[in-house]
């Protein structure tokens, strides 16, 4: 019977050992328990992962899990028998059937918090290239902010779509050179270098203008390309209840300057981390972790790295990065 407990607090779950050893309050105990701290971890992992960064927050949410199910399993073999009678069939069976599905809760909650996307294209390049996954915030879409990176559904083909939000409801959004204007008023910008070649190795893929743009909030890398620097102004009205948003490479992104502002019903979420490549040719890249709402070198820009580090348009620096701060130019 010791064993049988041991074995079924592995699967189908905590507290069912403990009720094959007539330890029905324990059981309980380790059934109620573990779904509710579980249950906490997902409804503020958002806000914890801002806080203390994603690396953190997965880690302790992996280590909790882990001692629960090391400490399930080791607290049956330890406990004695509450009682002689083994448990009616029937009881363990809802018992069981309940445990497993606790876990498969659990799963489907983490599930719906945060997804994982791959990058299929250029049009947020410099800060992401073909081939980078973003972690998605499912939960943030109901007020996204400027600065954040937004997935929506693509109002033409409903592919789920990336874009930087720029302009805000009631805003008015002017785009000119691929530096933008809101309601009259130039989003701050620091010039990093006029003679970029962004280079996702080993091929060079474009020249032209490497800048740090941002408000009080957020910052971020956007790319113009050489080609494109005398391109004409526009202007747009964001309706109520709509975002505008741009790509970081201003001259590779199709966005709302072509299909218009996204209405926010259309938000599939925030990708507010990044997390890692399908290869492992991030050497120079991102970590896993790092927000995408503060700009941050890359691996098509690591040589600007001091350049970028030193601009400070938006969010403040992390102290991390505080070494290789200096004015900016």
């Amino acid at each position: 019977m010791r064993v049988a407990a041991i074995v079924l607090a592995i699967v189908p779950g905590l507290g069912t050992g403990h009720l094959v050893l007539g330890r029905t309050r324990r059981a309980l105990v380790w059934f109620a328990a573990p779904a509710a701290l579980m249950t906490l971890i997902w409804a503020f992992f958002p806000l914890l992962a801002r806080t203390i960064g994603l690396r953190s927050a997965v880690a302790l949410a992996i280590a909790l899990g882990g001692v629960l199910l090391v400490a399930g399993p080791l607290d049956a073999a330890r406990v004695r028998p509450g009682s002689t009678r083994a448990p009616k069939t029937v009881v363990l069976a809802i018992y069981a059937a309940l445990a497993l599905a606790s876990t498969f809760a659990l799963r489907a909650m983490a599930a719906s918090a945060f997804e994982v996307r791959m990058v299929p294209s250029m049009a947020m390049a410099p800060t992401l290239a073909p081939g980078d996954r973003v972690a998605v915030d499912r939960r943030k879409r109901s007020a996204p902010a400027r600065g954040d990176v937004l997935l929506f559904a693509h109002p033409k083909t409903e592919a789920p779509f990336l874009g930087r939000v720029v302009g805000l409801p009631g805003e008015r959004v002017e785009v000119a050179r691929g530096r933008v204007r809101v309601d009259g008023k130039p989003l701050r910008v620091c010039p990093v270098a006029k003679d970029v070649a962004l280079v996702d190795p080993p091929t060079p893929l474009d020249r032209g203008e490497l800048f740090v743009e941002g408000d009080g909030n957020a910052s971020y890398l956007a790319f113009v390309s050489e080609a494109d620097s005398d391109a004409p102004a526009r202007s747009f009205e964001v309706p109520a209840g709509s975002v505008f948003v741009l790509g970081d490479h201003r001259s590779r992104s199709e966005d709302s300057r072509e299909f218009g502002p996204i209405a926010i019903e259309r938000a599939l979420g925030t990708a507010a981390y990044y997390a890692g490549r399908t290869s492992a040719s991030d050497a120079a890249g991102l970590t896993f972790g790092a927000k995408l709402d503060h700009a941050q070198p890359t691996q098509m820009t690591a040589l600007h790295a001091p350049a970028i580090r030193g601009c400070a348009v938006g969010a403040p620096i992390p102290p991390a990065l505080a070494a290789d701060v200096r004015a900016p130019r």
